[in-house]
């Protein structure tokens, strides 16, 4: 049964971060204004915070955290040049 668990927890670690590259790709191509980089960066969190809390007590926190760390740092960078294109443009 914990094998069971620890496999599909990492499947969902691997859906997750599938999807926040997919969305992060998707951001990168659009304007986002500081109000929606919030709501992007809050559900990023959530989404994130809820993948840890169901984490089988057997996976060591080192090994997903080295896969989460390039997607945080995309994130980082994807909302910051969104958000300065935003702000580029309405001072032009």
């Amino acid at each position: 049964m914990d094998e069971i668990r620890h496999q599909e927890w990492i499947h969902d670690l691997q859906d997750f971060i599938s999807y926040w590259n997919q969305e992060l790709d998707d951001i990168s191509r659009r304007k986002v204004d500081s109000d929606e980089c919030s709501e992007i960066m809050d559900s990023f969190h959530k989404n994130m915070d809820f993948l840890l809390l169901r984490r089988p007590a057997d996976i060591v926190e080192e090994d997903f955290i080295g896969q989460l760390r390039p997607l945080l740092n995309k994130l980082d960078s994807s909302l910051a040049m969104a958000l300065c294109s935003v702000k580029f443009e309405n001072t032009t």
